[in-house]
């Protein structure tokens, strides 16, 4: 009952939005999904490494009026399909015959890696948007990495932990009489880049800071 009430506020809406005619154009549009055309381009941009091309793409999208965190999830949804192609469940796949076609033009574009990949980067650029109150630039920098990275993004390293931010086993110095905040200073780069590999955005909050001490309750405090 509920779910019917908000498909018929939805159909007024498309009614005030639209008139009487309503395209498939306006209902991705009053939504805020990615469509097709958008999520081909990305996917075709982000194989070919084209960075100028997939930033005017997040611009092109935040200027038709889509939602970030939506478009998100519908690259996420993509790459769901090619990973579903790539191994051969095609069958499982809801999509028009001409929609499967344009997925299966990229299939050569992309390992099955780097699809996985690209789904776990994004999908903890999802999760980063939940709580950083930039959506766009959380995604710009998580498609960026994937750039970066040749799509390897996912691939996990050691990292600091989150708590206290202490540097790995194998980023701490050999010598002894070291205090823990001149290890942390002298690995800050290290430290960042273990947390870019955990979290996008948190990292973004992180890297302009530099690290002033470590408080009696053993926490890391990062001066702005």
């Amino acid at each position: 009952e509920v779910a019917m009430r908000d498909a018929i506020s939805l159909f007024d809406q498309l009614i005030s939005f639209s008139g009487r005619q309503i395209t498939y154009d306006n209902v991705v549009l009053l939504l805020g999904t990615a469509d097709e055309e958008l999520l081909l381009n990305f996917s075709a941009a982000l194989s070919a490494g084209e960075t100028k091309k997939v930033l005017a793409l997040v611009e092109q999208a935040v200027e038709e009026g889509r939602s970030i965190l939506q478009v998100t999830r519908d690259l996420v949804n993509h790459f769901r399909n090619l990973l579903y192609l790539k191994v051969g469940s095609e069958e499982t796949l809801e999509l028009t015959a001409e929609h499967l076609a344009k997925l299966k033009g990229q299939l050569n574009s992309y390992s099955l890696e780097k699809i996985k990949a690209v789904i776990q980067a994004l999908a903890r650029a999802e999760m980063d948007m939940k709580w950083h109150p930039f959506a766009r630039l959380v995604l710009e920098v998580a498609l960026l990495e994937m750039l970066e990275k040749n799509q390897s993004v996912a691939v996990e390293r050691p990292a600091c932990r989150q708590a206290g931010l202490e540097t790995s086993p194998a980023a701490q110095p050999q010598t002894t009489n070291v205090s823990p905040m001149a290890k942390i200073k002298a690995h800050w780069k290290d430290i960042l880049e273990s947390v870019k590999q955990k979290s996008v955005s948190g990292y973004v909050s992180l890297h302009e800071g530099e690290p002033q001490e470590v408080n009696e309750k053993g926490k890391l405090v990062v001066a702005f």
